[in-house]
């Protein structure tokens, strides 16, 4: 599988470091799975922040459209 790009999808599929990775056709690789959960953790942490802020300024971020 090594370097072998998918001919309707033109994703490479490539080993480095024994670990599967891909990248996009025009070279970009995807984001792995595991540091997509990262971000999206973090980010929920920084908005519960922001919420805890805007309630302690008294302002319910509930009804903030």
């Amino acid at each position: 599988m090594e370097g072998w790009i998918s001919p309707r999808l033109g994703v490479r599929f490539t080993l480095e470091d024994g670990a599967l990775v891909l990248y996009r056709p025009g070279g970009e690789r995807f984001v792995p799975y595991v540091e997509l959960r990262r971000q999206l953790e973090r980010e929920r942490q920084r908005a519960e922040r922001l919420a805890q802020r805007l309630r302690e300024l008294g302002v319910n971020p509930d009804e903030i459209e």
